[in-house]
């Protein structure tokens, strides 16, 4: 999951505890309704965090978030997740499947190369210095240029009207 391209929107309304938590963390964009929970309970039954938990969560609440969660094995409930970053915001329960949804629908009326290269450099920018990120940056620009989809939202730009985007 964390290879894919395109971008993945957790919507959580329940518990995401262990391997749940790992996925929610693999996600770009988390959602969560007001009951949800998140724990990593791993210490409490005497194993270490499995599966990327420590890498994964440390990286989508940073170091002292993800050391406490991971430390205590105490669930928090969707409030403090947000206020960590965990999440990105609540949403009602009955809302939260369309919240999602429509957010997914916003992403996907973009051109799909560049949403594809724009979560690649989310992802490499983790490990990389600001001067190679930048090239790589640069690099990925250049090849934008030169699609169909630019060419095709430059005109809609002039002609005042929506882009339609073929990936090409």
């Amino acid at each position: 999951m964390n290879a894919l391209e395109v971008p993945l929107i957790a919507a959580v309304n329940g518990a995401a505890y262990g391997a749940a938590l790992d996925l929610v963390c693999l996600c770009d964009i988390r959602l969560a309704a007001p009951q949800a929970s998140f724990g990593a309970p791993f210490v409490k039954i005497g194993i270490a965090p499995g599966d990327g938990a420590a890498w994964f969560l440390a990286r989508a609440v940073g170091e002292q978030a993800a050391a406490e969660m991971l430390f205590t094995g105490q669930p928090i409930d969707a409030q403090r997740a947000k206020d960590i970053g965990l999440i990105a915001r609540l949403v009602a329960a009955d809302h939260l499947l369309a919240e999602a949804q429509a957010l997914a629908q916003q992403i996907a009326a973009n051109a799909p190369l560049a949403v594809g290269l724009t979560k690649r450099l989310l992802r490499a920018g983790r490990h990389q210095d600001l001067a190679t990120h930048l090239r790589l940056c640069a690099s990925y620009q250049a090849l934008l240029h030169g699609t169909q989809d630019h060419a095709e939202a430059i005109t809609a730009f002039f002609e005042k009207r929506p882009a339609i985007f073929k990936g090409e």
